[in-house]
Formats: C-alpha cells, sequence, structure tokens
C-alpha cells in the first residue's frame, strides 16, 4: 500500500517539526537568566566578591584530589617536646632552646653530609650566651650550606626601639646586599618598611638568607606563599626559594614580563599580589622527620640525611606558629616552609588556567546550565547537578596535575542559573498546577449540591460540562470528551481507542508516546519498521495528539460507615469511564506531565461524580466525632481535676477573691503560711487579712480589687513578727475584658532569706580569710625578693616560715571548701583508712596548736588520756581535721580563756574523744542548728568572731562517713558556759 506508507511518513514528518518546535520554545525561559547570571559573575570578578567560594571549591579540590607524595629529597628535623624537656633538665632554661644545640645539630647534619640545611628558626637577637652565639655562627661558617631565617615588617606600625638600641640602629639593621635578588623592576612584590636579618656573625656565616614572611588568607588558611618581598629596591627570597636556590647550586632568575621566576629549568609564577600558590601534600606526617634528641644521640641513619635538605623546625606545644592548610586546621609553621621547598625541587608548582579560558568557563556554565535547566524541565534537572559535579571533577583533576582552575564563580553562576531557570519552570508548573487546583476545587463543589445531585439531572450534566471546560482551560486541548461506563453517544474511534487503552492500563496513557517522537527513537525507525499496531494506531490518529486518564469510582460499605468502624471498610477502587483530551491548541504533543495533570483532574472528577456516595458515610463520621467529643470532655476532666491538684499540692499561699472581694478558694498551704489571716470561703479577704496582723497586704488587695480592670499586677514584702511574707497580687480579666476578682499568692521568705544571708557572710569571711594570708605572703615574698642578700640566713628562714604557714592556712580552708563542694555534688568524701594512735595525734595537735595563740587571753590545755595508746582503724589525715576544727572552736569561742580539756576513752566497743572548753556555751536552739552548713550563733557574729559556718558541717560528715556520730552539749539555758563536744567512733573497724 504506497498511499498509505506514504501517508504515514507524512505524519511522521509532521510530528517531528511539531517536537522540534516544541522544544525550541522550552529553551526559551533559560536564554535570559543565563545571560543575567553570567553578567553577575562577570560583575563579581570585577569587583573581587567572591574570593571566599574560590577558596572553598580550591581546598575542596585539595580534599577531592587527596595527599601526594613528598619530594625524597626534603627531611625535617623537629625542636619538639622532649628535645625542650631535655633542654630544660639539663640547663635549666627548655624555651627557647640554648643555641648550642642548634649549633650541635648543624655540625652533627654537616658530618652526616647534608647537601642543604634550612633554620627555621629566627635569631635577630644576641642570645643569653654570647659563647653559645659564637659558636652558632662559627658552627654555620663551617658547614657553609646553612640558610638562615629573617622576617620583614610590612604593615605600617610605630617602631620601639629596645633599651640598648636607637631608632637608628633599627633602621640600620638591613639584610647583607650579597643575599639580595637584585634590584629588578618587579611590580608583583611586596614592599617591607623594616627586617629582623640574623645576628651579623650568623649572617656572615650563613650561605643564604631567606625571610619567612607569610600573610594567612581571611579565612585562616595558607593557600600562597610570598616569594619575594622588596626592602629598599632591593629583591630579596623566601626561605624556601633560598633553601631550594642553595640546594640545587642555582640563583633565581627574575622575570617580570612574565611575571615568573626562573630556577634551574622550573618556573614559578607570581599572582597579581606577589604569591604563589602551594601545592599541599596533604597532612603534616608525609616528610621524613626526626626529632632534635634523635639527631644529637646520633640515632638517625647517614643515609636518610646524605645529600638531603634539611629543615631544623619548631614544633614545641606553644613555641611554633599553627598553620591551616586544606587538610588539617592547624600544622607548624616548618611543615609550610617543606611544603613550598617541595614544590620547588619536585617541580610540582602550581600554574593558573589561561585568563581567556577561565572567563569562558566563568561566563559560559551558567548560559549552559541555563538552557540545560530549560530543556529538561519537563524531565527533570538531575542532569545540570551532574554537570555541575563534573566540573568540579575536572578542576580536581587539574590540581592533580598542578594546574589550578578555579571554578567556584563558575559553579555558582551555574547554580545561581539553574535556581533562576527552575524557579521559573516552577512558577509555569505552578501555574498549571493551579489550574489544576481551581479546576479539582470547581469539581469537589459539587460536593455542596449532596441534597439536590442525581445521576440523571440537571446537575450532572452542569458537572459534566464544568469538567470538560476545565481540561480544556488545564492543559490547553482544543477538544475534551467525559466517556462514562453507560454512555453510547462518542463514536470518535480515537476517543473509544484512548479510553480502552486508559482503562486496561489504569493510568494516563498518551498518543504518541514520548519514545516515539524522541530523536533517538527517529534514528531507531529509519532503521527498523513500525509494528503493525502502531502503524495502525498513527492512522486512526491523523497526526493528532492525544491523552487519556481513568476516572476512579469508588464504592464504600454504607452499613459499616454508619456504625463506625472504617478499619473493617476495604473501599474497591474501580475504572468508572475515562477523561480524554484530543489535539493540543499550540501545536505541540502532550507529554507524560499531561497525562499525570490529567489523572489529577480525573481524580477530581471522579470524586465530584461518586460524592452522594459519602452522605451517609459523613453521617456515620459525625456520630463518631460525637462519641470524639464525649471522650474529649471527659479528658478535659480530668486534666482539670489534674491541675486543681497541682494547685493545692504548691508550698505557697493561694487566695483567690471574687470581684466583691469574698474568698473564692484558698488552698490547704494557706493556712500554713497566713495563719491566723487565712480566709475562710465566702468570707472578705481583707477583713481576714487586717485580723491576722497583715494590715499593708489588707490594704493593698482591697485598693487593687476596687480598682478593676485598671489594676496592675503588684507585689509586696511586709514583715509578721520575725516571718517575711511576699505577696503577688494579680488582677483577673475575663476574655471580654471583664474584672472578675483578685489572686493573691503568699510566699514565706524567712527560711529563704537566713540562707541568703548566710551565704553572703560566708562569702565575706572568705575573702577577709584569703586576702589576709596573702597580703602577708605578698609582704614577705615581696621584702625578700627587693631586699635579696640584706638578711641573714636566719631571717629569711623565719620568713619563709611565715609564708609557709599562711600557704598551709590557705591550703587548709581551700580543702575544707573542696570537700563541702564534693559532699553537695553527691560525691563521697575520700577516706584511707589506716591503723593509728589517735592519743598521740592529739597530743601533738595540742602541741602544734601552742604557738599559734595570742599572749592574751590565757589558755591552758589538758590533754586526758589514761588508756593510751588508743590505736584506731581511720583516716589520719580526716581525724586531723576533725581535731584542729574542734580546737580551734573551742579557742574561738572562749574570749576569756580558761581550760581546753581533750578527753580520750575508749572501750570493747568504741572510742570517745571530748573536747571541752569553758567559753560562752550555747543555748538549745543553737545546738539544733551547731552543725547546718554557713550556720553561725548571733552571738558570734555580734562579737565579730571570725568563721565560715562549713567547719563543724564538714566535721560531722568525716565522722559519719566513718561510721562515728558527734554530739554537742551545753547549758546556757541554765547559765552554765562551756560546751562539750563529743565524738563517738565504733571500736570494731580497729582491726
Amino acid at each position: 500500500m504506497p498511499g498509505v506508507a506514504a501517508f504515514g511518513h507524512f505524519q511522521t514528518n509532521d510530528l517531528f517539526m511539531r517536537s522540534f518546535l516544541a522544544r525550541f520554545e522550552r529553551l526559551k525561559p533559560g536564554v535570559l537568566p543565563g545571560i543575567a547570571c553570567a553578567f553577575f559573575i562577570w560583575l563579581c570578578v570585577q569587583m573581587n566578591w567572591t574570593g571566599s567560594i574560590e577558596r572553598l571549591t580550591f581546598d575542596a579540590a585539595f580534599m577531592v584530589r587527596g595527599p601526594r607524595y613528598a619530594d625524597p629529597h626534603v627531611v625535617l628535623i623537629k625542636v619538639d617536646d622532649a628535645a625542650v624537656a631535655r633542654a630544660g633538665e639539663r640547663t635549666g632554661t627548655g624555651w627557647p632552646l640554648p643555641r648550642r644545640y642548634y649549633a650541635r645539630a648543624i655540625r652533627q647534619l654537616d658530618a652526616l653530609g647534608a647537601r642543604t640545611i634550612a633554620v627555621d628558626v629566627l635569631f635577630s637577637e644576641p642570645g643569653p650566651s654570647p659563647q653559645q652565639d659564637a659558636e652558632f655562627a662559627q658552627a654555620t661558617k663551617e658547614a657553609g650550606n646553612v640558610v638562615n631565617t629573617m622576617a620583614f615588617l610590612v604593615e605600617e606600625e610605630p617602631l620601639a626601639a629596645q633599651p640598648d638600641q636607637s631608632p637608628n640602629d633599627i633602621e640600620a639593621r638591613v639584610p647583607p646586599q650579597r643575599f639580595s635578588l637584585g634590584t629588578t623592576p618587579f611590580p608583583r612584590v611586596r614592599s617591607a618598611i623594616s627586617s629582623s636579618p640574623p645576628q651579623p656573625k650568623l649572617a656572615a656565616g650563613s650561605a643564604a638568607i631567606g625571610h619567612f614572611n607569610v600573610f594567612p588568607e581571611a579565612s585562616g588558611t595558607m593557600r600562597r606563599v610570598p616569594h619575594l618581598m622588596r626592602l629598599k629596591n632591593e629583591i630579596y627570597p623566601s626561605l624556601s626559594l633560598a633553601a631550594a636556590s642553595q640546594f640545587l647550586g642555582k640563583k633565581p632568575v627574575l622575570l617580570p614580563n612574565n611575571s615568573q621566576i626562573e630556577l634551574d629549568g622550573r618556573s614559578i609564577p607570581v599572582d597579581r599580589q606577589g604569591m604563589t600558590f602551594v601545592n599541599w601534600i596533604g597532612g603534616k606526617g608525609s616528610y621524613p622527620n626526626f626529632s632534635l634528641n634523635e639527631l644529637l644521640d646520633g640515632t638517625i641513619p647517614p643515609e636518610v640525611i646524605q645529600g638531603k635538605l634539611v629543615i631544623i623546625g619548631v614544633t614545641a606545644s606553644g613555641a611554633f606558629e599553627s598553620r591551616a592548610t586544606p587538610f588539617a586546621s592547624s600544622v607548624p609553621a616548618v611543615y609550610f616552609q617543606a611544603n613550598a621547598m617541595d614544590d620547588i625541587l619536585s617541580d610540582r608548582i602550581l600554574h593558573s588556567v589561561a585568563p581567556w579560558f577561565l572567563y569562558l568557563v566563568r561566563l559560559g556554565f551558567p548560559i549552559a546550565c541555563a538552557l540545560l535547566t530549560a530543556r529538561r524541565s519537563m524531565a527533570g534537572y538531575w542532569p545540570v547537578p551532574v554537570l555541575m559535579l563534573l566540573l568540579f571533577g575536572v578542576s580536581a583533576f587539574a590540581l592533580s596535575q598542578n594546574i589550578v582552575m578555579p571554578v567556584g564563580l563558575a559553579i555558582m553562576g551555574g547554580f545561581l542559573a539553574f535556581a533562576i531557570t527552575s524557579a521559573k519552570g516552577y512558577r509555569l508548573e505552578w501555574e498549571s498546577s493551579a489550574r489544576a487546583d481551581t479546576a479539582v476545587s470547581s469539581l469537589a463543589r459539587g460536593t455542596t449540591l449532596l441534597g439536590r445531585l442525581s445521576s440523571t439531572g440537571r446537575d450532572q450534566e452542569r458537572l459534566l460540562y464544568t469538567i470538560r471546560l476545565t481540561a480544556l482551560d488545564t492543559l490547553g486541548a482544543r477538544e475534551v470528551y467525559v466517556l462514562l461506563d453507560d454512555d453510547t453517544k462518542v463514536e470518535d474511534e480515537r476517543v473509544l481507542i484512548a479510553a480502552r487503552h486508559a482503562q486496561t492500563g489504569g493510568v494516563g496513557w498518551i498518543w504518541p508516546p514520548p519514545a516515539l517522537h524522541s530523536q533517538s527513537a527517529r534514528r531507531r525507525r529509519a532503521r527498523a519498521k513500525l509494528d503493525e499496531e502502531t502503524e495502525a494506531l498513527q492512522l486512526l490518529m491523523r497526526g493528532e495528539t492525544v491523552v487519556a486518564a481513568p476516572l476512579p469510582r469508588i464504592r464504600i460499605d454504607i452499613d459499616e460507615s454508619i456504625d463506625g468502624d472504617f478499619s473493617k471498610n476495604t473501599s474497591a477502587r474501580e475504572q468508572g469511564g475515562a477523561l480524554i483530551a484530543v489535539g493540543r491548541r499550540d501545536g505541540g504533543v502532550f507529554t507524560p506531565r499531561d497525562a499525570v495533570l490529567l489523572e489529577t483532574l480525573a481524580e477530581g472528577a471522579g470524586l465530584a461524580l461518586e460524592n452522594w456516595r459519602y452522605a451517609e458515610t459523613l453521617r456515620g463520621r459525625i456520630e463518631i466525632a460525637n462519641r470524639d467529643l464525649s471522650g474529649a470532655y471527659q479528658l478535659l476532666a480530668e486534666q482539670s481535676a489534674k491541675l486543681f491538684a497541682a494547685v493545692e499540692s504548691i508550698d505557697a499561699a493561694l487566695v483567690v477573691g471574687d470581684a466583691l472581694g469574698t474568698a473564692a478558694f484558698v488552698n490547704p498551704a494557706g493556712a500554713r503560711v497566713l495563719r491566723g489571716a487565712t480566709p475562710i470561703l465566702g468570707e472578705p479577704v481583707v477583713s481576714a487579712l487586717a485580723s491576722g496582723d497583715l494590715e499593708e497586704m489588707a490594704a493593698l488587695f482591697d485598693k487593687l480589687n476596687s480598682q478593676g480592670v485598671d489594676a496592675k499586677s503588684t507585689r509586696l514584702e511586709s514583715m509578721r513578727g520575725s516571718d517575711i511574707l511576699v505577696a503577688q497580687f494579680t488582677p483577673l480579666v475575663s476574655d471580654e475584658g471583664h474584672f472578675i476578682g483578685t489572686m493573691l499568692v503568699v510566699s514565706d521568705m524567712t527560711a529563704q532569706r537566713e540562707l541568703d544571708r548566710m551565704k553572703t557572710d560566708f562569702v565575706g569571711y572568705v575573702a577577709h580569710e584569703l586576702r589576709t594570708p596573702l597580703t602577708t605572703i605578698l609582704g614577705y615574698a615581696s621584702l625578700l625578693d627587693l631586699s635579696a642578700g640584706r638578711f641573714s640566713a636566719d631571717e629569711v628562714r623565719n620568713m619563709t616560715g611565715v609564708i609557709s604557714r599562711h600557704c598551709r592556712r590557705m591550703n587548709g580552708m581551700i580543702s575544707d571548701l573542696l570537700d563541702i563542694s564534693r559532699i553537695e555534688s553527691g560525691a563521697p568524701l575520700l577516706i584511707t583508712r589506716k591503723v593509728f594512735d589517735l592519743g598521740a595525734l592529739c597530743e601533738r595537735l595540742i602541741e602544734e596548736q601552742k604557738p599559734y595563740l595570742n599572749p592574751t587571753p590565757v589558755f591552758q590545755f589538758v590533754f586526758d588520756c589514761p588508756e593510751c595508746p588508743v590505736e584506731w582503724n581511720g583516716d589520719q589525715d580526716r581525724m586531723e581535721q576533725v581535731v584542729l576544727n574542734l580546737l580551734s572552736n573551742a579557742v574561738k569561742y572562749s574570749p576569756d580563756g580558761g581550760t581546753i580539756t581533750i578527753a580520750l576513752h575508749k572501750s570493747d566497743a568504741e572510742i570517745v574523744l571530748e573536747v571541752r572548753d569553758e567559753g560562752m556555751g550555747l543555748t538549745e536552739k543553737q545546738c539544733s542548728k551547731l552543725f547546718q552548713k554557713f550556720y553561725r550563733t548571733p552571738d558570734a557574729r555580734a562579737r565579730g568572731i571570725k568563721g565560715n559556718g562549713l567547719g563543724l558541717n564538714l566535721v560531722r560528715q568525716i565522722i559519719e562517713t566513718q561510721g562515728g556520730e558527734i554530739e554537742v552539749f551545753s547549758k546556757r539555758d541554765a547559765g552554765e558556759k562551756g560546751a562539750t563536744f563529743r565524738v563517738t567512733l565504733p571500736r570494731d573497724d580497729a582491726k
């Protein structure tokens, strides 16, 4: 059938043109965003706004590239913590390291055959020993291959002259001219205003000198090294360049026209800031490295050093300046210098790509991303991120080939173009989706016609018309058909075939299929014939594009829905017809997205057509809602009960009065806090407060209650005898703005204020007790420091003895504070048990206490121990704390002196230790509070007796931790003086 074949070929070409025009239309949204983003990137480059982005991608490229092998000619000798520690043990000065160590290191390296020795330590000032300086300079001169370090001052800072130097001397200190690379005009070099070269003797013996200046970037990461610096028109090399030049035996040649440095066939580029990129090898352990101790001990094999470039640098903790790299946040500066030398020796210096190529990438990549995003907007956006990753991979690969290819700006521009074009595409999709949502909403409005919608009535015809109109507007179709199961009016064979395919597959169906009009499919069709079914459909569709979606029908068991058990309801989903769109008004073809959109419309249409089936279901759900509401009311009642219980349990008094001032609620704590002023329900609150000696509180309550809605929350603090009461008055206003009453919350703050006062006294005491010995210590220390050699050995010994006593006093006080802190944190006291003589301990402490007493008043110590020795298994140090505290209290609280007796008795079951004094004594109330933390008697405070209120509390903790108990006896209430502290210790621990 030649005619049929020709017809099919004509339809294929026509479809190709439509597809081509559709693709071209999809590219248009990406043109303007791509050009705009490219212009933005160009502007960023001109304004230098995006250096941080390039730095981040540069570091990321290093991480992707990974570590590389280090040059085998570079060896590190580290002045590490072990070397500093050894120097400190032998000379008494660990840091700075004595210079004779560097001299020995240079001689040892020279003996091992090192080709070049680079010292990454600045020796611009004389050392503490001229002999060591001379030894170091002599070793440098004898080696003849040592490269020393200098530093330049670049920023404009005022120079402070040393005591033995004048400003002219500082200005005159410039490096020897023989270390200069000449006065060649080189525009890309930083200028210095002064320098710190090595000492003249050391410089005279050096083979070369290089500066170790660095210029970290804003992020702190070191990415570039300044190989050249200018001082007074002379250009000087960096330490790494000078060391590499000495090692290679060639002098660097400056090429200002090319902004490069030539060294033995190696080309070192210099950027606009006079810097060269460092090709980091990764990590800080990549080079052979040895400790200075290993070198001085002779444990390094000669073949490791022979013919190598050896760098001596500091890695000791706190003694080196750290550098951040793309691989690590902090490495010693010597690794930076080693890496820069490695780049030159191994000829792995990083070179930048050509500027024209960089501009092409930076400006072309955003345009490409925008066009690709617009092209793929209907099929997914994944190629653009893949393209970005591919560009970054190319950058990382270029870095592995020692080429710097900054792609941060290009990726940023591509991302912006991708985001803008995607947003534009999403906006178009959103508009289409909005039309679809409007369509679904229009269809869903059929649910408001439940009372009058019928399967054959006029409302159903209106609904079908709305469905067709919505699909026409949403898809841009020329014709839309709604085909129902019982519909016999449609005779168009195209519509019937599309409906059959959609109902058979259960999803949207498109003609022509996406693969049929793709370029790859056209190439396949050129090599193979179409199958018979496809040829028949092509002839039947007559070059039209068609999309169809099945109409769902949901059947629900209404009886089960009324019972409310939806968990047993198995909704059966069936196909109740199809929604078909034929032809596009813009001449294009339907896409899978159109099929999905039509499926959404079909879902809404099916729901609208089946909404009457939900009437009974809704009634069942209403019944369930009623039951849920009843349960919610019950839950609310339970929550209210819990809230009421919580209010009942609070520690403060809570009184709620109504608008007339009568008590509407009083919690149980009200009787305890207010006592005689507690209102009775229905009784005026003002009268109850006034009758309980709370007149000020009653007056304020009455005032606020009379103000009504104008009243403000008020706080009042009042006294009732020795009690401190804090009241909070809060007006209660309804949601409508009506005054409904006043709430009064009264808290008893007496105990809290007493605790605050004790803490304040404690802080003042501790401050005084710490300042007093410190003043004495500082005084004697200053006297010894300022008057050295003026006192005899005995006088010095007496002074140091005073300092030691006060230090022990402070140490004891701090130990007590630490013990109390440990107890407060829940940790137990540390007890170390051993058998010791408790009697000997008491006797020793009495003798040690006597020298600390003033001449007046007179004290007499009596030790009563008829059964000594008294051995006990316990913590001797802790028991010394106990006895000292008890003795100290006996002395402090006996202002008139008298006899202080320590009695020690033992029996088979226990040991009893008593400390008795003839002092002020204690009342029964004071005895009950005496072992509380921070507690001090009123008499002690009145007489100004120093104390912190922690000693006896700590004594009780120590005794109870070891299984004992402590008691206090005093009868001051009966007119007797003195007090007795009795400590009872169990004897079962004595073995």
